[in-house]
């Protein structure tokens, strides 16, 4: 997961540090107050500031006088001097009175009828939160979790929090998302954010008061009520024990059992939901969230069983199985898509579960539009079979096939050719129509156009960028003819240009990606590792076996530079060995991913013998690190990842004593 961190004031700001005020409100003031009239938050008094209208404002003086206290605020044309006055539990300011916020805001008057903002992912946009988190833990750092539908992962927006508590951060948006509040492992809330808007959050710590300002306020304060009741009322478990109990009775359950399990769960969420939302005037937005989160928390458990289905023997639901999780959780799925985090989850793996049920694509005719569109070239007798073999569906073809087998015994031999004269493009053809192409009839059967578009459009981009290949005009043409959304194509045309910039660029250590031809016969895995290791003698050697096509491994790379970094002034070699990656798209990978360094070499050996030096050392997962001490000794098969790092360089260090 890629974490950022993002600081940001807004127009409003948090700007705090330079005041000196000795005067502290008294405590019978402080806390967050809302007018009972509407339930709305209107005021939160603190020792130093006040924060109204979700803009923080430092106190210039505090006098008392007969009616109360007299707050002069500082630096602030916009609000005039407030009189307060505590009697029986209420705030007066002025002639209205106020009442004190205990742990969330009661029920708002007045109706909402708003639905969610859905921008059917034509653009990213931008969530402004700032807040005062109250009693901050420094040992738990606060984050913002958002699904980011392109990149198809959690990304993990690190606010920074002032010694004051105070944050403002912007939180990259692609449509109305569901986000979690996570403050370290443990504690959590979640909300639905709005591409554009401006949310003021006041949390504290140790009590749990959380209280929302801003455009939507009333939906976040909404949901942040009904979590605590839902979790007040939904069945907890007494230990692990019990947990551990439930989990194996699940899994023993097969099919429609499980799935009758799952909905009757289910039944009894909706019970205390339905009571929740009765008993409260909620708005559109909320009972829309209310009545869908629980549901497809439960579309995705019930979809996952997949993982059970015995793959060997291609076992599949059965018929009322997958009937109703198309009928009910499918068709009548949200909108947007992703105003609830796990629906990206459920439909992945729902449109995953059909895609590996799809015939398989015949690459006959398309060798043959290869052929006619330049970017390869077939003997007329090559071009005369495939075209039989591509019309093979009738008696009479079949008989015409076998009869040109028969005069033609070296025709096979010719296709092969082809094949392997032009298999570096054929190659990133068959994974394109493996890992995207074949998926785009299942997305439009299934999805609204731009569920589909963006779905199919995050599988494009990944693989894409996990080939480190520049598509040729015909692939980037047939990738893009399902997209119709502008902002979605774009994404991948800047893609594809940046790996046709990528290719012009020249490598910094060309002699650093060493050439292993004179390897080819060597069946020796032990010489062949001596041999690599050789030039080093002396130093720390890091191993790190992986491939292009290991997306952890990948990942891993991000933390590549960091490391380096931290070790510069180390006595240490960076060696990587790429496995079943084809040598341009590897040498694209290592400058794109900037993989180069006085102390960082490259080896792609043959496959051979590549398969000899994972064996000999017990490579049995991808990626997989080792660390060799000076004298090319291994000493540990199981090292510390990139992601790693202070325990890796911690490592690293006590070899180097």
């Amino acid at each position: 997961m890629r974490i950022f961190i993002i600081t940001m004031f807004l127009s409003f700001g948090l700007n705090l540090t330079a005041q000196n005020l000795n005067q502290v409100l008294p405590t019978d003031y402080t806390g967050n107050w809302y007018n009972p009239k509407t339930n709305e938050w209107s005021y939160g008094f603190f020792e130093k500031f006040a924060v109204i209208n979700g803009k923080p404002i430092f106190y210039k003086e505090i006098k008392k006088n007969k009616k109360g206290i007299k707050i002069v605020f500082k630096d602030s044309e916009d609000v005039k001097p407030l009189t307060l006055h505590i009697s029986k539990d209420q705030l007066s300011v002025g002639k209205i009175k106020y009442n004190k916020v205990d742990k969330f805001l009661p029920n708002y008057s007045g109706i909402d009828t708003i639905s969610f903002y859905d921008s059917k992912f034509q653009k990213y946009d931008t969530a402004y939160i700032s807040g005062y988190i109250r009693n901050y833990d420094k040992e738990k750092p606060f984050n913002v979790l958002i699904k980011d539908w392109i990149a198809g992962k959690d990304e993990a927006i690190l606010a920074k929090i002032d010694d004051k508590g105070e944050f403002s951060i912007k939180v990259p948006l692609l449509n109305t998302s569901e986000a979690t509040f996570k403050f370290g492992n443990v504690n959590h809330f979640y909300t639905v954010l709005t591409p554009g808007e401006n949310m003021f959050l006041f949390h504290d710590m140790g009590s749990s008061e959380t209280v929302y300002a801003g455009q939507h306020a009333r939906v976040h304060n909404e949901l942040r009520r009904y979590e605590k009741y839902i979790d007040d009322h939904k069945k907890h478990f007494k230990n692990q024990e019990e947990i551990d109990k439930q989990n194996a009775y699940e899994a023993s359950l097969k099919d429609t059992s499980f799935l009758n399990l799952k909905l009757a769960q289910l039944d009894s969420v909706e019970f205390h939901n339905n009571t929740f939302i009765s008993s409260n005037n909620l708005s559109a937005r909320s009972k829309y969230f209310i009545a869908n989160y629980e549901r497809l928390y439960t579309a995705l458990n019930i979809i996952r069983k997949k993982s059970s289905l015995d793959q060997k023997s291609d076992e599949k639901f059965s018929t009322k199985y997958i009937d109703y999780i198309e009928a009910n959780f499918v068709k009548n799925n949200v909108s947007p898509a992703s105003s609830i985090h796990n629906n990206f989850d459920f439909l992945r793996d729902f449109i995953s579960y059909n895609t590996n049920g799809a015939k398989g694509y015949n690459f006959n005719s398309k060798l043959l539009e290869f052929d006619t569109k330049g970017l390869l070239t077939l003997p007329e007798d090559v071009k005369e079979y495939l075209q039989l073999l591509s019309n093979r569906n009738t008696a009479e073809n079949n008989k015409l096939i076998k009869e040109y087998l028969a005069n033609n015994t070296e025709i096979k031999g010719k296709v092969n050719k082809v094949l392997n004269d032009n298999s570096n493009f054929i190659e990133q053809y068959a994974f394109l129509r493996m890992g995207v192409l074949d998926a785009v009839p299942i997305y439009q059967k299934y999805l609204d156009r731009d569920v589909a578009e963006v779905l199919y459009a995050k599988d494009a981009i990944a693989e894409v960028k996990y080939s480190a290949k520049v598509l040729n005009d015909v692939f980037l043409e047939e990738i893009l003819e399902p997209i119709s959304n502008k902002f979605l194509r774009s994404n991948i045309i800047t893609l594809n240009d940046s790996f046709k910039a990528t290719e012009n660029l020249r490598l910094e250590y060309p002699t650093h990606l060493i050439n292993t031809e004179h390897l080819k016969s060597e069946n020796d895995a032990g010489k062949i590792i001596a041999e690599i290791l050789k030039p080093h003698k002396g130093k720390i050697v890091y191993l790190d076996f992986w491939g292009i096509w290991c997306a952890p491994c990948v990942a891993e790379m991000e933390y590549a530079p960091k490391v380096k970094e931290a070790l510069k002034d180390k006595d240490i070699v960076f060696i990587y060995m790429a496995n079943s990656t084809a040598s341009d798209t590897w040498e694209n990978f290592i400058k794109m991913r900037k993989l180069e360094g006085k102390n960082v070499y490259h080896y792609n050996l043959p496959k051979e013998q590549q398969n000899l030096v994972e064996n000999y050392l017990g490579v049995k997962s991808f990626p997989s690190y080792m660390l060799f001490d000076k004298e090319g000794k291994l000493v540990n098969s199981k090292a510390p990842r990139p992601s790693q790092l202070q325990q890796l360089k911690e490592e690293i260090d006590s070899l180097l004593k």
